[in-house]
């Protein structure tokens, strides 16, 4: 089995930031090319999760609903525990 001592926790670290950056930036491409101008998103410096902004009226089941149809699921800001996070106003 490997160890940590053997470099293998510091390689793997090295393979998941990749992968988490790609995924990050395909979203984030994503997201340009097919959301409205209205949405806003942040842009993450390290990590793999966005927080998206939709338009007043936006019925999130609903889309929830239609992105589960073509695997994509997200957190809604009511179930998350984020909200209790003051909002930025910057």
């Amino acid at each position: 089995m490997k160890s940590p001592k053997d470099g293998f926790l510091d390689e793997h670290v090295k393979t998941i930031r990749q992968c988490y950056k790609e995924r990050r930036d395909a979203m984030l491409a994503a997201l340009n090319d097919l959301f409205p101008p209205e949405v806003k998103w942040t842009h993450p410096q390290g990590g793999l999760f966005l927080w998206v902004t939709l338009p007043a009226g936006v019925n999130c089941m609903r889309l929830f609903d239609d992105a589960i149809k073509h695997d994509v699921a997200f957190v809604r800001e009511s179930v998350s525990w984020l909200k209790a996070i003051p909002q930025r106003t910057t």
